[in-house]
């Protein structure tokens, strides 16, 4: 899991993990000038990995909310998902993407890109939703 810090000419700085795809910290200059973190969330990847807090700055899927009581029906076949809010399946599982370590693609000081490939079946899903 790697760190990765992108900056424009603006001042303008984002610092994003392979780890969920996070952005864990962006520092942008205030009207006064002084460069201030917009960005809730921890000091170190440790923090992330074992927060009750799974989601902040992470990219979340297969799904964003919940699917109630963790079941679904599409074309007249049930899926049935991995329970993590209550009777809920939340934002794609307990091991959804936010708990994925993405592919890094490309990166330099000003972008980096990110890949995941999800397998047909994580999380109950299958690759034809």
């Amino acid at each position: 899991m790697d760190l990765y810090k992108l900056k424009n000419s603006n001042g303008m700085e984002i610092h994003v993990t392979s780890y969920g795809g996070r952005v864990v910290k962006m520092l942008v200059p205030n009207k006064e000038g002084s460069i201030v973190d917009v960005v809730l969330g921890f000091d170190d990847l440790e923090e992330y990995k074992n927060s009750s807090e799974a989601y902040f700055g992470a990219v979340i899927g297969r799904f964003g909310n919940r699917i109630a009581k963790g079941k679904f029906v599409l074309d007249g076949e049930e899926f049935t998902l991995e329970q993590n809010n209550g009777p809920n399946s939340l934002h794609g599982g307990p091991k959804g993407f936010h708990h994925a370590i993405w592919e890094v693609l490309s990166t330099d000081t000003e972008h980096v890109a990110f890949r995941y490939l999800s397998p047909d079946g994580e999380e109950g899903l299958s690759d034809r939703l």
